[in-house]
């Protein structure tokens, strides 16, 4: 069954990724994925070492979306280079896949960095 609906998924990440492909899978046939950066991946391939998850296989995932039709616009950055209120007016639905920019913190550790021991994926 295809669904005519226009999509668009905000982030090119694990998430966006995943998203575009269970739409896909589901039948929808008019799905843009929008990245800030220059390629898919996220975390996936900024964050974890090439050694731990293997680029191919984030490629992998990009190559079933776009082998089911889905649309990726890179280099695009949501409040820079698209708008949301733009965006809901063009597409039927969309769906936020942003990644989380900076790493959490519990209150506990507020104020503490590499210089005290304490490191996030980030400082990593």
């Amino acid at each position: 069954q295809r669904h005519y609906m226009s999509i668009a998924i905000i982030g090119a990440g694990p998430c966006g990724l995943s998203c575009a492909n269970f739409l896909g899978r589901l039948g929808y046939t008019d799905i843009t994925i929008f990245e800030k950066n220059g390629a898919p991946g996220g975390i996936s391939t900024l964050e974890i070492p090439e050694y731990r998850l293997p680029f191919d296989a984030v490629n992998f995932e990009a190559r079933l979306c776009k082998d089911m039709g889905v649309k990726f616009e890179y280099n695009k950055e949501l409040g820079k280079d698209i708008h949301l209120a733009e965006m809901k007016q063009k597409y039927s639905a969309v769906f936020l896949a942003m990644g989380l920019g900076a790493p959490k913190k519990t209150e506990m550790f507020e104020g503490l960095g590499p210089d005290h021991g304490v490191y996030t994926s980030k400082d990593f």
